[in-house]
Parts: C-alpha cells; structure tokens; sequence
C-alpha cells in the first residue's frame, strides 16, 4: 500500500508469491515503454524469485530469531541490466527512510493509545492491550484481551483480493482500504511524472 499511495505502482513485488522471473521482466518492459523509457519497481527483501534471484542474509536476527535477508534488489537489478538492457539503478532506504517522520494521523493515533494504556493501568486492568481499529472505513482505537491476540496467527497475508500477483499492482479493493489513511493517490499526475513521460518520449 505504501508503494503505491507514494507513486510508485508501477511494479510492486510482495513477499507472497513465488514470481516467475521470465514474466516478471516481461510485464517491466511492456510498462517500461507503456511509461515512455521510465519504470520503477519496489521490491520486498522476502520476495521469492526462486533459485534465479538470490539475497545476502544478514548475520543480525529478528525479535523471533529469524535471519533477516536483504540486498535483493542489487541482484534483481543486475539481472534486469542483464536480460533486457535497461539501464537500472537500485535505491535501498534502509530503516530510517523506511519508518520516515510521523504524519498527524501517525501522532494522533499514537496519543489516543497512550491514553488508553494509562486508563488500563489507572483501572487495574491487567491482560488487556490497546489497539488500533478500522471498521466502516474509520480509524479508532480499542481494547482486547491479550488471550484473543497472542498465538493466534492473525497476520494477515496479502491475498488475490486485494493484489493482482499476475501484473504487480495493487487492486481497488486494497487501494480503499488504506484511502482513509493515505488519502487519495495523486502522486502519478503530478506535473513532475507528466515531464519524466515527455522527456523520456
């Protein structure tokens, strides 16, 4: 959602699905040239190209003692460089770019929990956690018992729903979910886009 509400939809690669390379290069060419000679492709660190396309793992493991991989895009982009003569350059953001500064959705919801956590506390209300919810397409905030949440596998998975695997975009479904959020995405007509398009005609 991030990749797209920040103008960049062009191709999205998630960790879901295994990506068949071949169609993958096929489908960022076609929009390469649909896009006049621009293209630009975000890329998960757990995507899954297979046997084709590697990532360094990284020696610092996460809070469940899972090795964390990166540096795949060095390697998508050598193959792109490679198999379609695209002049490719890789952008890796790192942590900080990644959770960049808060916006005032981010610091409202943030206060609003607070507030909630001290109440739990205040009340004596121990085995409870605050929560964010999104429900009729408004964002709030709630509380539920620790037992309901933890062990319960409730990490949602990017499904067929909400995600076209096949052209590497995100479906209008998954783009409402997040409008209330994001608001609407207009970065891809800004005027800057429309002059990349022209120069690069």
């Amino acid at each position: 959602a991030a990749s797209y509400f920040g103008g960049t939809d062009l191709i999205i690669v998630p960790p879901e699905r295994k990506v068949n390379l071949k169609h993958f290069l096929e489908v960022l060419v076609n929009r390469y040239e649909a896009n006049g000679n621009f293209a630009v492709v975000v890329i998960s660190e757990e995507a899954n190209f297979g046997k084709n396309i590697k990532s360094i793992y990284q020696d610092q493991k996460d809070l469940f003692g899972v090795r964390r991989k990166s540096l795949i895009g060095v390697s998508l982009r050598d193959i792109i460089k490679s198999k379609t003569g695209i002049d490719t350059k890789v952008l890796i953001p790192g942590n900080y770019i990644q959770a960049g500064e808060p916006i005032k959705i981010d610091r409202d919801i943030a206060i609003r929990l607070g507030r909630k956590a001290v109440y739990l506390v205040h009340r004596k209300r121990f085995g409870y956690m605050t929560c964010v919810t999104f429900q009729n397409r408004k964002i709030d905030t709630g509380i539920v018992e620790l037992n309901k949440v933890v062990g319960k596998g409730r990490v949602k998975r990017l499904d067929s729903d909400y995600f076209d695997f096949k052209n590497f975009r995100p479906k209008k479904k998954l783009i409402k979910y997040f409008e209330p959020i994001f608001g609407r995405c207009k970065t891809l007509d800004m005027e800057y886009y429309k002059l990349v398009r022209k120069i690069n005609k």
